[in-house]
């Protein structure tokens, strides 16, 4: 009888990467047998040395949980933000390459194993809402394409990092008397640790990553959003109009992708992932109800909690004649 075949999957964002281990035997079967977590995979944010660094203690760790020691790997499918730029993308197949990663290694963007979670065999549509945002759709015929993901200097519009920058200006117009008044300056004053809000910036400049520090005060915004503070649903608001927006003109650039074919005549599935769109329930009904303005009909959304599992699903169909996403 075949042996299983070892799967990797890595999944590395602007806030943390995580790591999981499985056995594909013959007939197809996944079974995990471990899994880790580590710091930010994101190399364009935090720097090829960082972000490779946080990629080894990942899989070391999730190698040593599984009591794998130096066996085979079969394939590994790493899914790292800001790996769509070609000499990062360079970076990570050197550094794979470098440690003897696996026998087959697919870096991929993302936005694919949020999509290969939702995919049940027709047109699909993911949104990622963490650090930052993206969103991305896939053809009736298995294309693949991407909106967004720009990045936090110019782009990320209503991701994690949007919504700390607007919460951290709403208490600087709030102190400053430009602005109203808000419940976020005690709440951010007390996420931060400190007692004066100028403060702020000398405190995130301590902390080494400071898009990673803003980002985690999103959490903080949506808390007290859901608390009834005018400022922070505003900013909430504002976020999921713009998630909204980015995930309608996916959907529109998949329509048109799908004329030239058959049509699906379904609404495309949905996947959602990342820490706000999945933990904050108030963020994702504001978001998909501004997309039901909008003209964009899609099925129930699919919580993504783990994107690591679509991960080993696509390096499962790598390793099997079906690998229409991989």
């Amino acid at each position: 009888m075949d042996e299983p075949r070892l799967i990797l999957g890595i999944d590395g964002g602007g806030t943390k990467t995580a790591a999981r281990i499985a056995a594909l035997s013959a007939d197809g079967h996944v079974t995990e047998l471990g899994g880790a977590v580590g710091g930010p995979g994101n190399l364009r944010a935090v720097g090829p040395s960082a972000g490779k660094a946080n990629l080894d203690a990942a899989i070391d760790q999730v190698l040593a949980e599984a009591g794998v020691g130096s066996a085979t790997i079969s394939c590994a499918v790493l899914a790292l933000a800001g790996s769509r730029q070609p000499e990062i993308r360079q970076l990570v197949r050197d550094w794979a390459d470098g440690r003897q990663l696996a026998d087959d290694v697919l870096v991929a963007h993302d936005i694919d194993p949020v999509l290969a979670a939702a995919h049940k065999g027709g047109a699909a549509l993911a949104l990622i809402v963490g650090t930052g945002t993206v969103a991305g759709g896939l053809t009736g015929d298995g294309a693949r394409f991407v909106r967004g993901g720009w990045g936090y200097w110019f782009g990320d519009e209503g991701s994690g990092f949007d919504l700390g920058r607007r919460g951290l200006a709403a208490v600087t117009r709030a102190v400053d008397g430009t602005g109203p008044d808000t419940a976020l300056e005690a709440r951010i004053l007390e996420h931060l640790d400190i007692n004066e809000a100028r403060l702020i910036l000398e405190r995130l400049e301590t902390q080494g990553d400071v898009r990673r520090e803003i980002a985690g005060c999103a959490r903080v915004v949506l808390t007290v959003a859901d608390e009834g503070d005018d400022v922070a649903r505003e900013i909430r608001q504002q976020a999921a109009r713009a998630t909204a927006a980015l995930l309608h003109a996916a959907s529109r650039e998949l329509e048109a992708r799908n004329r030239s074919g058959d049509a699906p005549t379904d609404p495309p599935e949905l996947g959602l992932a990342g820490g706000v769109v999945t933990a904050n329930a108030a963020f994702r009904n504001e978001m998909l109800a501004r997309l039901r303005e909008l003209g964009t009909a899609t099925a129930e959304p699919t919580l993504v909690h783990e994107p690591v599992l679509g991960c080993l699903k696509l390096a499962a169909r790598r390793l099997s004649a079906d690998s229409r996403i991989a």
